[in-house]
């Protein structure tokens, strides 16, 4: 009753295990040169909070060698690669990867739904905490080929607005829209697009189309 991943060869029918095992296994993202992937293991202890651990793992489809990039991390809740595959994108709480993004007093614990947004690099396993001192809760987040920024949504109060990232310096910026909850996202590959899902108080779903080279949304 635990899931694993497989590999089908769509020309020939194949399918290839790609893990086995005790574990529970979740596929997190398919690397830009579709030679890697990276997924999570799970496991559970009783004796200690949280009591569900998470470890992130990098595999070669090639040579199927899982390298472990997060061990045991119950704090960790999604990861996605960058568009050159040398770095991923995680999500988690606050308490996520050694405490790196923590932003309260001392003796204070953090709530583990403040998600959080870091990157790793994977040669180096250098983390760098992105939104350590950004306030709304990250929702979503993609990381853009076109333009190398990461595009996120984040609850901010009652709103969930729409941010872009430039992971290179931290930098966060608001994009302006004209609803109050940006619920779904999805960059182009290959051109400066965005489309985006919201909604507001006096309307339901709307989708629009962001150019994001200027900034403007278009229903």
């Amino acid at each position: 009753d635990r899931t694993s991943l497989s590999l089908l060869d769509i020309s020939t029918g194949a399918v290839q295990p790609l893990t086995f095992g005790y574990h529970n296994v979740s596929l997190l993202d398919i690397g830009p040169d579709s030679k890697h992937v990276i997924f999570t293991t799970t496991s559970r202890r009783l004796t200690a909070r949280p009591t569900t651990l998470f470890s992130i793992w990098r595999m070669d489809l090639k040579t199927l060698k899982a390298e472990c990039l997060v061990r045991d991390d119950g704090f960790v809740a999604s990861a996605k690669f960058s568009p050159d595959g040398k770095r991923i994108a995680i999500m988690g709480s606050p308490e996520c990867l050694g405490g790196v993004g923590k932003n309260v007093p001392e003796g204070r614990v953090p709530s583990m739904y403040d998600y959080q947004l870091y990157t790793m690099d994977i040669a180096t396993r250098q983390v760098k905490a992105l939104t350590k001192n950004f306030n709304p809760s990250v929702n979503t987040y993609e990381w853009s080929k076109a333009d190398g920024d990461i595009w996120l949504t984040a609850y901010d109060r009652d709103y969930c607005h729409l941010y872009r990232c430039d992971p290179s310096t931290g930098t966060i910026s608001q994009v302006e829209e004209p609803e109050d909850m940006v619920n779904q996202i999805a960059v182009a590959d290959n051109s400066h697009e965005l489309l985006w899902q919201g909604q507001g108080a006096s309307n339901s779903d709307r989708l629009y189309r962001l150019d994001t080279a200027t900034g403007k949304s278009t229903l």
